[in-house]
């Protein structure tokens, strides 16, 4: 048996090459997640850790039927296998959506016309393994890592079971390598509004734009409100935050850093002023 097996023909490891190559065009939580070390940092009084916070949750809100789907597609081998395709009939998907256990089904067809060449995707949902099935995601992936995708939000919350309405638009992301750090701009448009975009650099920096609460009210009142740019990077020992608000027009700059509970220990600029930038746990590293 184990001359057999000896004399038998090598197996090629270019069919797992092929499957791999076409896999990576797919989304996943690592690329079009937010960042983890934001999403999931301890806040203390730090009213911009505070806000980072919260729109890394809007991030992982927006993006995590489609994440939960590309993995689930990444782990499960293809059903068909052509020169130039790979596909999967149906893969059941599983998560917390909304604050719910929900469960649903994708089909997906990824295709490189010729080798060397970038690579395309199409995404479809369904209630059911049978069907029917609504497409909700295309993309394009360049073989460099860089690329675009292109996602229905509205059709995907009817597919989990929630009200489509509550996201008619369509959620347009970028995204690449810068070194080895992944890099990914996200932009959800609603019908004529635009919430975001947001900015992400691998898993501790989170940038966006939109009304801010960083501006200090009179005495016992909340933080006033105002549109900014700002952007944080946060990690277990602390981090660092910074950007622009725009009250009446005219640009009201500010830094600011945290400690490890997130409480601020300084703030400097044209918003709050407080403390002393040597109590920061270390160098502002934008």
């Amino acid at each position: 048996m184990l001359l057999g097996v000896g004399c038998g023909p090598p197996i090629s490891n270019q069919l797992f090459y092929e499957d791999a190559l076409m896999v990576a065009a797919l989304p996943s939580e690592e690329r079009v997640g937010p960042p983890s070390d934001v999403r999931l940092a301890r806040v203390g009084d730090s009213q911009l850790l505070r806000e980072a916070v919260e729109e890394a949750v809007s991030v992982s809100e927006i993006t995590e039927v489609m994440a939960r789907s590309g993995d689930a597609l990444r782990s499960t081998d293809p059903d068909t296998r052509t020169d130039v395709a790979r596909g999967w009939d149906a893969v059941q998907v599983a998560g917390d959506i909304d604050n719910e256990r929900r469960s649903w089904w994708v089909t997906a067809e990824v295709l490189q016309p010729a080798e060397g060449e970038d690579l395309t995707w199409t995404m479809s949902l369904a209630t059911d393994p049978g069907g029917p099935w609504v497409e909700v995601g295309v993309g394009g992936h360049e073989v460099d890592g860089d690329g675009a995708i292109l996602w229905s939000l509205g059709p995907t919350l009817e597919v989990v079971g929630l009200d489509p309405l509550l996201a008619p638009g369509d959620l347009e992301i970028t995204y690449g390598l810068d070194g080895e750090v992944r890099v990914a701009e996200i932009l959800y448009v609603d019908g004529a509004d635009t919430l975001g975009p947001w900015g992400v650099a691998g898993t501790q920096v989170l940038a966006w734009q939109g009304a801010i609460d960083l501006i200090p009210g009179a005495e016992g009142e909340e933080p006033q409100s105002a549109y900014g740019v700002a952007q944080v990077f946060a990690s277990p020992d602390g981090g660092w935050g910074q950007g622009e608000l725009y009250p009446a027009g005219e640009a009201l700059t500010f830094d600011t850093c945290w400690g490890p509970e997130g409480d601020r220990l300084y703030e400097g600029g044209e918003v709050d002023p407080v403390g002393s930038i040597d109590a920061c746990p270390f160098p502002n590293p934008f």
